[in-house]
This record gives C-alpha cells, sequence and structure tokens, in this order.
C-alpha cells in the first residue's frame, strides 16, 4: 500500500489534491482513497489531506501515521512537527525555493521544487495544488502522469482544464529531467 499525506494552508487545495491522485490511481486500475482533516477551517490555517493506493480493496478508515510519501505546499510548513516522526524512506516533496539542508530535511529523502514560479506562469497565482500532482507522479510513479492528465480535464471545465493540464506537465517534466541527473532541489 502506498500511502500519502498532504500538508498545506486552507485554501491552497490539499483536499482536492488528495482527490486527484485517488481518483487517477483509480484509472489506473487500482483502489485508493481520500480523506481531509481539519483543524480550525478558515483560509490560511494549515490542513492535512491523506490518500492510499493500492492494488487490493482498503479497508482502513484512520489517518495515515507513517507515509511513504509527503507532499508539502508551501516550504514554511516544514518543520519538527511535520518531518520528526517520519521514517527515512518517506519521500517529502516540497514546493520552495530553499536548499533541502535550509528547511531542516537533511537526511531525509526530498525534492524541493519551485512550483510558485510554474503557477505565476500559467495562472497568475500561487495556485500550486495540480502543479503538484505532476510532480508527484514523476518522482513516485504511484499514478500514471497521463491518469493525472485525465482527471485534470474531468475535474476542471475548458480552459480551466488546459492550464491545470500544463501547470502538472511542467511540473512533471521538470521532476522527471532533474531526477534523471540526479538533481532534487529544482
Amino acid at each position: 500500500m502506498i500511502e500519502v499525506k498532504i500538508s498545506g494552508l486552507a485554501g491552497q487545495g490539499c483536499v482536492t489534491l488528495a482527490s486527484l491522485i485517488a481518483k487517477a490511481a483509480f484509472l489506473d486500475g487500482k483502489y485508493a482513497q481520500a480523506f481531509p482533516f481539519f483543524g480550525a477551517e478558515r483560509r490560511g490555517m494549515p490542513v492535512e489531506a491523506y490518500c492510499r493506493i493500492d492494488e487490493e480493496e482498503i479497508l482502513l478508515r484512520m489517518p495515515i501515521e507513517n507515509p511513504d510519501y509527503v507532499l508539502v505546499l508551501d516550504e514554511d510548513l516544514v518543520d519538527e512537527k511535520l518531518i520528526g516522526p517520519l521514517d527515512k524512506r518517506c519521500l517529502i516533496i516540497v514546493n520552495g525555493r530553499k536548499a533541502p539542508e535550509n528547511l531542516g530535511l537533511s537526511g531525509f529523502r526530498s525534492i524541493v521544487v519551485d512550483l510558485y514560479s510554474i503557477a505565476q506562469e500559467v495562472f497568475r497565482a500561487p495556485i500550486v495544488n495540480t502543479a503538484m500532482l505532476g510532480a508527484f507522479a514523476a518522482a513516485s510513479n504511484a499514478i500514471k502522469f497521463q491518469s493525472a492528465c485525465s482527471v485534470l480535464r474531468e475535474a476542471f471545465p475548458g480552459e480551466l482544464a488546459e492550464k491545470n493540464e500544463l501547470a502538472c506537465m511542467r511540473a512533471y517534466e521538470l521532476v522527471r529531467k532533474n531526477l534523471l541527473i540526479g538533481k532534487y532541489f529544482l
């Protein structure tokens, strides 16, 4: 089973991202579930969402404590509370501009990618969740890129679908290209 934890701020699309990952996994013929965890439900407050993917039916109905992947939509959320309990096998993908060691990620498998730049170019706004979908597809192989694009076309209407697919594709290509040369700070 693949378990994913998504951390972000309310309004950044954590819950939508978890749902998109689960739907893409379903298109790939896998079982999946996505669910949120809310604290204070106000824009700008920390939010977590979770996703599980498996080849068999998923019967667990509890928060994920030992994820295989952690997707962080804002580098300011990387702190001891987030990374302290993580297993060293976990891959952490962070939207940010700081080097992994400057985020306290030394000793962890991590990729830091500037998704804000992609979002600003495509949306003219800091909407990074669909770019993170592409980064996750590239780094994990847990979902196929084509399935990620399909769920974006299904989830968003017309031009909005095209923009989300473009953000996803740019992040996917950036991560894929840099992982091939062993670069983890993009």
